[in-house]
């Protein structure tokens, strides 16, 4: 996990989740966002980015989701591949989501 946020993939990702929900999205667009977001799960950053889109307000309720399955996927398939620093890392990014859930959050 880098410290540099890659704000290309960020809009890619964010992208690539507007088409799969906008009705107006052809059967191959839907289908090759829907590749591109499985694939980006399975990047080095992912958790990195789950945790930028998943932290902000901003975003969109499907966006901030999304977010959190980036970090899940983290969890369940790349724990063991994280060294101490990385692990650490993973770690205060879940609690720091956690302890800032608000009222608003959907």
């Amino acid at each position: 996990m880098t410290s540099q946020i890659d704000g290309d993939r960020l809009s890619q990702i964010t992208q690539a989740l507007e088409a799969t929900y906008d009705a107006r999205s052809t059967n191959d667009t839907r289908r090759a966002a829907l590749e591109f977001l499985d694939s980006a799960k399975k990047q080095p950053d992912a958790p990195q980015h789950g945790y930028s889109l998943a932290s902000d307000p901003s975003q969109q309720p499907a966006i901030r989701h999304f977010g959190l399955s980036l970090l899940e996927f983290a969890l369940r398939y790349r724990w063991e591949d994280y060294g101490q620093n990385e692990a650490d890392t993973l770690r205060s990014w879940i609690l720091n989501l956690a302890q800032n859930v608000s009222a608003s959050d959907p």
